[in-house]
């Protein structure tokens, strides 16, 4: 009988991303079971690049993106979401906004993706600010930062 071949993991270093920061998405979908949601720190993407996106722009560029990628997004916003939302308000089947009212939004992103990891779900963290990617590392599969989220809708608003 031949021997089993060996597997190899790719275990990256601490403090280090197993994906590039700024690659595109598709190899999650290779072992995501449901469709991962995002969690989004907006202000912080929002104001990661100049000229700073708009709130309504970001959310629409947000609803390209997730389509696109086959997401769930939840953009998160200090205090209220565009339009007045507190609380959460769906904008379509794969966009949600919300408003922590007086709350911050780093602590209702840590609760959430604690909630969601407690159900199972693939978890994703958009956000450049380092406290919160470590608050949150236990409970996200995968980080992105803000600059690089930035980026990437950038790059759907230059091909509308």
């Amino acid at each position: 009988m031949p021997p089993i071949p060996s597997a190899s993991i790719i275990v990256p270093r601490a403090g280090h991303s197993l994906y590039p920061e700024n690659a595109r998405i598709e190899e999650s979908r290779l072992v995501a079971v449901s469709r991962p949601v995002v969690l989004v720190d907006a202000y912080n993407v929002m104001r990661s690049r100049w000229p700073n996106l708009a709130p309504d722009r970001f959310v629409e560029l947000a609803q390209a993106w997730a389509q696109r990628e086959d997401v769930h997004v939840l953009v998160v916003f200090d205090g209220a979401a565009p339009g007045g939302v507190g609380g959460r308000a769906d904008v379509d089947e794969r966009v949600t906004l919300a408003g922590t009212g007086p709350g911050s939004a780093d602590d209702w992103i840590v609760s959430e993706a604690e909630r969601l990891a407690a159900e199972g779900a693939v978890t994703w963290l958009v956000s450049s600010d380092r406290l919160l990617r470590r608050r949150a590392a236990p409970f996200v599969q995968r980080t992105i930062g803000g600059g690089a989220f930035a980026g990437l809708l950038a790059d759907l608003k230059s091909v509308e």
